[in-house]
């Protein structure tokens, strides 16, 4: 026997012997190879081999009984037999007790603009980071805590797991103890979502929520089944078991309920519900003229290739049905060539085309078959690309009805409801119907897990405002508050403890009435042994907080320190921002105007000068009331969430008036406005400001003051001296080509950055650094603030003019040549509105704002107020999305929303200047007269 006691515990040694033993005395010779001691010590005759192993060993050092064993002082296993029996076992244990840090320690964080950042953070406690807009509270939490914990998890994984992801270099900071496990909740625009695995196209607010599992779950296992032969309801015994007709049918499991599964979702949707049904008006935009001379957009470009030109797939179609893509207008096509260019051929081409690759084979001509697809087959790229309609328009599926799963599924259903119609249930009706469940009759625990986790994930979805919401609601359609709020409600009854949370700015689109229901929800994760860190500026959070850090004390450069910290009654008496806006939360007084008490008097609101009338407004769960907008003021939009705000201003009236450039290339986000019946009176120029960095590179260039100083140093003497022009001046460096850092490729690991020798990390080239003008050169300005540039430059007013606006709206610390990424959402917003403070135009302008207090601390609302009350008595109109009591106290005039989210809201019920709202019984009523009554 080779090692017979492998694996076994001691008391089956003892067995093992026993039979052995039976085996001897029945005359059997057992010989066993060995190293268990017990074994050894109960053999009748002992073969050592050694000395040692390897070379060294081979040797025979023993053979006879046990006993004589004990004279072999060369041997390992009499050595062995003897410790042994030396052994006494310990009292006490010599290893120190191990236990978990109690806090998470930062040591020399310097992300962005924190300046080598040391801090402690409890753990187990629910920690506030906040500080004014650009003060580096994300730069803490995201760009070192979050990058760091993504950072420890990914080195967890194989290097072949590993090579399909890429990986950020290592976080700015010395080191960090405590972390655990992370979990991260950041805010998505929903047009960004494409690349998160959360928010693609099949996802639902159920899926991310883990509800529609829990539903289904419920389904499977107390649903009740009707016979799809007589209609009868069957029994459920090992099978569904019809009492009238006898048919059987499986029980389904939980997943069957998905229409993700194969096994039970519709043939024709694979799911959905829905398929892309044709627009030709919107494909074919000049039926007078030939497919690839103007009859598409672009003309025949896609993103894929081009149609007419590189592949020449559409003149290979041409040949086979007869016509000229280039000269027979669509309408002249025969009804069989539109419908093969539409919806595809069987044939495959061949088509010749010209290399464009580099080399010997560039210029000449090839060959590919090419099996052309149409663009509205189902196999066609276009089918799950165009999911807001450029091209195609959402419609129901036709087989399934938009319900996405077989019929033998849907016959299955709870308190009379299948799975699709509980999914588009909106949640505290699915919550009342899942309360009715009486538990005595859960014998199932997984069951009764289930109910209880779903309750109480709807509970809190209520309370927080999203009510209105459906399982079945796609995630892409979502705002980044809506998708937080979700992502938070999954955490809650998931059991999961000892996590670190990491949560930016949770409050984002919520109404006050609504905030209570969020800090329970903190507090709960907290209590179940979590640490929850959050980004947050809302007063009644950071109030609730078991510790507060304070960054500050400025913004950028101006900040990146740690002001205050400890808890919320210490951070009242700091003398910080925060601290003052935690003693009086309310706005202080603007200088243009005077003291506040006197500006909220009726007879200070600015009058109106005419209305926009947005007449039989109806998308989504707008009622079709007439609303009228004052022009010349500043109009706030209020209301609990899902009552209909942004869907009136931003779907209606914004996508109206502010046409988005119609692209055949990307579809990212719906064009077509809300239906309404018409808008009136509405000013000839709009703009929608919000915090999207699209479209910045940096301050200098989005204000297009990088073009006039490059003008200014293309004048100056020493360009001229050296042949160098404006356009000369704007190369970039060869050796990093403007980057200012050159990447390293680490195969496995991280990539790395080092700063550009030739540039020093300036981007410029080495001629730039040879042109001065008032002692400083093109280089060095772009690591200088707009402050500095503008004392420097005071005698250009190409250059004064943006910087005046810049700085009238408090952004004088930014760097000239700062990145967009290191802008943080109030800064980017500001910036939007100081390109238009500097803006010569007489034409009245209407400017739309999307809750733009969102990720501002209370001292950068106050400087908000002072931008959009300029943009005012510039003579615009600003109209507002909002939340913020203190900004909606500011309004000339309010319009609510409501009473509640979703089919329930969508209607006008209260109107009028803030006096006027505040003395109404509307949802924001009681906050806003608490801001008034405490200025009056």
């Amino acid at each position: 026997l080779d090692e017979p006691s492998t694996g076994l515990h001691p008391q089956d040694l003892h067995g093992l012997l026993k039979l052995l033993d039976r085996l001897v005395r029945s005359g059997a010779t057992i010989i066993v190879v060995e190293h268990n001691t017990d074994i050894i010590r109960a053999a009748d005759w002992i073969v050592d081999l050694g000395p040692g192993a390897g070379s060294k060993g081979g040797e025979l050092l023993y053979a006879g009984p046990l006993e004589g064993l004990h004279n072999v002082k060369e041997s390992i296993t009499e050595n062995a037999l003897k410790a042994e029996s030396a052994f006494q076992p310990r009292t006490s244990s010599l290893k120190p007790e191990t236990r978990t840090p109690p806090v998470i320690s930062i040591r020399n964080a310097r992300a962005n603009n924190l300046k080598s950042v040391d801090v402690d953070i409890p753990k187990g406690t629910l920690t506030v980071v906040t500080g004014v807009s650009g003060s580096g509270k994300s730069s803490l939490i995201r760009d070192v805590l979050q990058t760091e914990a993504r950072r420890r998890y990914l080195e967890s994984l194989s290097m072949f797991e590993r090579q399909g992801l890429r990986e950020s270099a290592e976080a700015p900071v010395d080191f960090i103890t405590g972390l655990g496990v992370t979990l991260t909740m950041v805010p998505h625009q929903a047009h960004l979502w494409s690349h998160i695995p959360q928010f693609t196209r099949r996802n639902s607010v159920g899926a991310i929520s883990e509800l529609s599992f829990h539903v289904a779950n419920l389904l499977a296992s107390l649903g009740k089944r009707r016979c799809l032969k007589c209609g009868a309801t069957m029994k459920r015994e090992k099978m569904w078991v019809c009492p009238e007709c006898h048919a059987t049918a499986p029980i389904a499991k939980a997943r069957h309920f998905s229409g993700a599964h194969f096994a039970s979702s519709c043939d024709r949707c694979s799911g959905l519900g829905s398929i892309q049904a044709p627009q030709l008006n919107k494909l074919i935009v000049h039926p007078e003229k030939p497919l690839c001379a103007g009859a598409m957009w672009s003309p025949g470009y896609w993103p894929k290739t081009y149609l007419c030109k590189d592949q020449p797939v559409i003149p290979a179609l041409g040949q086979r049905y007869g016509f000229d893509p280039f000269k027979t207008p669509w309408n002249e096509m025969s009804k069989q060539a539109q419908n093969a260019f539409l919806f595809g051929d069987d044939e495959t081409y061949v088509v010749t085309y010209q290399s464009k690759s580099s080399g010997p084979m560039k210029g000449t001509l090839r060959t590919h078959e090419w099996k052309w697809q149409g663009f509205f087959s189902k196999d066609s790229w276009l089918w799950n690309w165009d999911v807001h309609g450029t091209y195609t328009r959402t419609v129901p599926c036709p087989q399934c009805n938009g319900k996405g799963l077989l019929p033998e599924f849907l016959a299955v259903t709870l308190h009379g409801r299948n799975m699709h119609e509980l999914s588009e249930m909106p949640l505290d009706e699915l919550e009342e119907l899942l309360e009715a469940i009486p538990t005595p009759s859960l014998k199932i625990p997984l069951t009764q897990t289930s109910l209880n986790i779903a309750r109480r994930r709807l509970g809190f979805l209520r309370q927080v405002g999203l009510a209105y919401l459906h399982l079945n609601r796609p995630t892409g359609t979502l705002s980044a508050g809506e998708a937080q709020r979700i992502q938070l409600a999954s955490l809650l009854g998931s059991g999961l403890t000892s996590l670190t949370i990491l949560i930016d700015e949770p409050s984002r689109g919520m109404h006050p009435s609504e905030l209570e229901a969020l800090r329970e929800a903190l507090r709960e994760l907290r209590d179940e042994g979590n640490t929850v860190i959050v980004v947050e500026h809302d007063l009644l959070l950071i109030r609730a907080a078991d510790h507060v850090i304070d960054l500050g004390p400025g913004a950028g450069a101006l900040g990146g320190e740690i002001v205050a910290e400890g808890k919320p009654d210490e951070i009242i008496k700091a003398e910080t921002a925060t601290g003052r806006w935690l003693q009086d939360c309310t706005l202080r007084s603007t200088p243009k105007r005077g003291s506040f008490q006197n500006w909220i008097r009726p007879n200070r609101r600015r009058k109106p000068r005419g209305w926009i009338e947005i007449k039989g407004a109806r998308a989504h769960n707008l009622h079709g009331d007439d609303v009228q907008l004052p022009l010349g003021t500043l109009t706030g939009i209020c209301g609990v969430s899902g009552s209909g705000k942004s869907t009136l201003l931003i779907d209606t009236l914004g996508r109206a008036l502010v046409k988005k450039s119609y692209s055949s290339s990307f579809a990212r986000e719906p064009l077509e406005p809300g239906e309404h019946d018409s808008i009136e009176n509405a000013p000839k120029r709009a703009f929608l400001i919000d915090q999207s960095r699209r479209g910045i590179r940096s301050p200098a260039v989005f204000l297009r003051l990088a073009k006039s100083m490059r003008k200014i140093f293309a004048d100056c003497d020493d360009a001229k001296a050296l042949g160098l022009s404006d356009q000369a001046l704007n190369k970039r460096c060869s050796a990093c080509k403007g980057r200012g850092r050159i990447r390293i490729v680490m195969g496995f690991l991280p990539d790395e950055y080092v700063e550009c020798e030739t540039c020093k990390g300036t981007g410029y080239r080495p001629e730039a650094w040879d042109v001065r003008v008032k002692h400083v050169t093109l280089p060095e300005i772009g690591a200088m603030t707009l402050d500095e540039v503008y004392e420097l430059f005071k005698d250009e007013e190409q250059i004064t003019k943006p910087l005046n606006a810049v700085r009238q709206v408090g952004l004088g610390y930014l760097v000239w040549d700062q990145p967009a990424y290191a802008l943080s959402a109030g800064e980017v917003q500001r910036l939007k509105i100081a390109k238009e403070l500097c803006k010569k135009t007489e034409d009245q302008t209407l400017y739309i704002l999307d809750e733009p207090t969102v990720g501002l601390h209370m001292e950068d609302v106050a400087q908000l107020v002072e931008v959009l009350n300029e943009l005012v008595d510039a003579g615009h109109t600003v109209v507002v999305v909002e939340h913020h009591p203190h900004l909606l106290a500011h309004c000339d005039w309010l319009i609510e929303l409501g009473p509640c989210g979703g089919p329930e809201g969508g209607r006008i019920i209260a109107k009028g200047p803030p006096e006027e709202v505040a003395n109404t019984d509307t949802p924001t009523a009681p906050y806003l007269r608490e801001v008034l009554e405490m200025r009056s």
